[in-house]
């Protein structure tokens, strides 16, 4: 199995593409990132890419599953910045995922629009729109909005997770 791990050196990437390694089922991993590490494990491979700019199609190509945990909290005083990376970005990992045929696409919302409701414990659907959570940071936000675009993009043929908090 190959494995892209999408923000593979941040916040929550960092860990990932080191397990992944260790696991008998996957072949290779490729972290994608903004800034490379200077670390080296067996099966990974690193690449350079911004998801809001960046083609990502050929990084996607052969790939069985991708795991996308790229996004930005800071800064937190540009909303601009953030949208960018959180909901345009998160937008093209999912389409690309889609156009390069990966059978898999894990999704880690920082604001976990899908789950049982607080207050009613129905689940949310991914296909409905959901309220942006009250969030002690404007990352949350954008990165929420991303999550409704998820399935639109990723097609009825797709498995995918989001997972988030809480």
């Amino acid at each position: 199995m190959r494995v892209v791990v999408v923000g593979a050196t941040g916040n929550v990437g960092t860990s990932l593409p080191d397990a992944l390694a260790g696991e008998a089922q996957v072949e290779s991993v490729l972290g994608l990132a903004r800034r490379l590490p200077q670390l080296e494990l067996p099966n990974v491979e690193w690449a350079r890419a911004d998801i809001s700019t960046d083609d990502l199609l050929p990084h996607f190509h052969g790939a069985d599953c991708v795991v996308h945990l790229a996004w930005k909290i800071q800064p937190s005083h540009d909303p601009k910045e953030l949208w960018l990376t959180n909901v345009h970005g998160s937008s093209r990992v999912f389409l690309a995922t889609a156009e390069a045929h990966v059978p898999a696409l894990v999704y880690a919302s920082s604001s976990a629009p899908i789950r049982p409701g607080r207050r009613t414990g129905r689940s949310t659907s991914a296909g409905r729109p959901t309220a942006f959570p009250r969030a002690s940071t404007r990352g949350t936000r954008p990165r929420s909005s991303g999550s409704s675009t998820t399935s639109s993009a990723t097609g009825p043929r797709r498995a995918w997770c989001a997972c988030g908090r809480g």
